[in-house]
């Protein structure tokens, strides 16, 4: 038979979120910093959006700001909501290709 371990408690607290996303934001600048000085390149983040749901623009547009800050370069790829899974994967396999093909932000 198991012993049952007794589950210890655990007190609530305030958690302060704006100070957890700026450490998180200067931990992720020094290693984006510390990358770029090592290989010479920098990290990027790339996205592919499928139709124009609001949210989704936002949220998308936010991602942008916040690479952007971080030294990132940032493409997206945006197709219809009629877009078919072959037309994603096309995307997904082209990405890599297409950085050289757009406008740079």
């Amino acid at each position: 038979m198991r012993e049952q371990k007794k589950q210890e408690q655990v007190k609530p607290f305030l958690l302060d979120g704006a100070l957890v996303a700026r450490t998180l934001f200067e931990k992720a600048a020094r290693s984006s910093a510390s990358f770029v000085e090592n290989t010479q390149k920098r990290p990027g983040l790339c996205v592919i959006r499928v139709g124009d749901f609001a949210p989704s623009a936002l949220y998308v547009a936010r991602k942008r700001q916040v690479a952007e800050k971080l030294g990132f370069f940032f493409r997206e790829a945006h197709l219809t909501a009629h877009a078919k899974a072959l037309d994603i994967l096309k995307v997904i396999l082209l990405f890599p290709f297409l950085f050289f093909l757009v406008k740079k932000n």
